[in-house]
């Protein structure tokens, strides 16, 4: 989840707004891609609403509808007419709640940051499309560089979205893997698939600020939806359990240690109790083995297979289980959070993959649905993905 700066009884009065009653401010500015404030546009916004989907490479995006009657909108840099060039403009969007005896001043959280990738205007409405950050890296590097062996793998990330994107903006945590072997960038090398290669596993992504976040994936819960008073869940959950990508085995092979005759190697076996584990869906005492095998020169120790073999685990079974619901908006959850969805007949921890926040007050968000919906449209049924 996204930190909004809070102590510990700030966030506590800040949970409890989101559940019970709040003022919503959400703040639309226009900013160019340095992140360079430019204009607002909040008094414009008619209807609108962020998509998280981790399934694909850009994970969020944003659709607004605006109201100008004017033809004011500051999205041109320098053409006398509307929408001329509006490839150089980035808009970021914050959720903002105020809730007198809880949170007396506001509270804002940035949901979204990115750059705008369709205009279009019908008379005094424009419509406007945006992707994430990720889109400006979706491009070749047009250079030629080497990385010698022994380079930390964050260091590659941070100079490939710096020298060539010219990214500013990271929160990439302490990780020690190093290169084995040397790494050649052409002038066709696609700067995001490369930089997700050196993330190895790890969750790669660039957050509701506009910045690149590279992190493990979380296995402790951060948020609980739960009916009733003082709850955010909104109607009864529909769970989908299917096993076509799970794997309850996850074998790493890394590379050979200088001096050794044969590579180091772990494999992350899931809890035998688990419900995907070889042992539960096995039959007539016979084990049934899901198993994904990863090969990853860089890895020389054995503590960097184990760590990559767990983290691949806990990934692959978590896809075993898919929840979707109405809920009242939680704005600072981000995709990949552990969450739990609690009712009075179960409990269930699930990855969050898939997420809408809507952007206009009275309005539901929708978990584990991916369509694009209407602000004010209550439900729609989850297409998997």
């Amino acid at each position: 989840m996204i930190g909004l700066g809070l102590t510990a009884t700030e966030s506590a009065a800040y949970v409890q707004a989101l559940a019970t009653s709040y003022q919503l401010r959400v703040r639309v500015q226009v900013m160019d891609t340095t992140h360079k404030v430019l204009d607002e546009v909040s008094d414009m916004l008619q209807s609108g609403q962020v998509t998280v989907d981790t399934s694909r490479d850009i994970t969020r995006s944003a659709s607004l509808e605006l109201l100008d009657p004017k033809g004011v909108l500051p999205f041109d840099s320098n053409a006398p007419y509307d929408a001329a060039l509006f490839m150089d403009r980035m808009l970021r969007i914050t959720y903002g709640i105020r809730s007198p005896g809880l949170l007396d001043d506001w509270v804002d959280c940035p949901v979204f940051t990115g750059p705008i990738s369709k205009l279009s205007r019908s008379g005094p409405v424009v419509n406007v499309e945006c992707l994430g950050k990720e889109w400006l890296a979706q491009r070749p590097a047009w250079l030629t560089k080497n990385y010698r062996i022994g380079t930390r793998r964050t260091a590659i990330i941070k100079d490939l979205l710096s020298s060539i994107t010219g990214e500013t903006r990271f929160n990439i945590d302490d990780w020690t893997l190093k290169t084995a072997h040397v790494f050649g960038v052409t002038r066709e090398t696609d700067v995001w698939s490369l930089a997700k290669r050196m993330a190895a596993g790890r969750l790669l992504y660039y957050d509701g600020n506009g910045t690149l976040v590279c992190r493990p994936a979380l296995a402790r819960s951060v948020y609980t939806f739960k009916q009733g008073t003082g709850g955010t869940l909104l109607s009864d959950p529909e769970i989908d359990y299917q096993a076509d990508e799970v794997r309850n085995i996850v074998w790493v092979v890394g590379g050979v240690p200088k001096g050794a005759k044969y590579p180091v190697q772990h494999t992350a076996y899931a809890d035998k109790n688990h419900p995907m584990s070889a042992q539960s869906l096995g039959r007539n005492g016979k084990s049934r083995h899901l198993v994904e095998k990863i090969e990853d020169n860089d890895l020389l120790k054995e503590s960097d297979c184990k760590e990559r073999a767990e983290a691949e685990l806990t990934r692959f079974l978590q896809l075993y289980v898919s929840v979707g619901f109405d809920a009242i908006p939680v704005p600072f959850l981000e995709e990949h959070d552990a969450v739990t969805v609690q009712t009075d007949r179960f409990s269930q921890r699930f990855g969050l993959d898939q997420f809408v926040i809507p952007l206009v007050a009275g309005a539901s968000s929708s978990v584990g649905y991916v369509e694009r919906r209407t602000a004010n449209k209550s439900k729609i049924r989850r297409t998997r993905k």
